[in-house]
């Protein structure tokens, strides 16, 4: 599991809407993991659920920054290029 230890207690209240039309289950289930996905409870439940290492932490810290500096950088060459 690559330094990753479950916690034993998880308490995530969640209330989202799906509908499922036509008896389309799947489309229903593609749809939520969407939402999920978009509103990041994937990424909370990861983080709740595994205990992330010191290592883990400073990749995803660092990861965060670039992206950061990335968007800033877009950010001003298009403010530079603007008349």
């Amino acid at each position: 599991m690559d330094g990753l230890t479950r916690k034993s207690n998880l308490n995530i209240e969640l209330k989202m809407n799906v509908e499922v039309r036509g008896g389309n289950i799947e489309g229903a289930l593609k749809l939520l993991s969407r939402k999920l996905a978009k509103d990041g409870i994937h990424k909370t439940i990861r983080e709740r659920t595994f205990n992330i290492t010191r290592s883990e932490r400073r990749k995803l810290k660092l990861r965060k920054a670039c992206g950061r500096n990335l968007r800033n950088r877009a950010r001003q060459l298009v403010n530079d290029k603007s008349p």
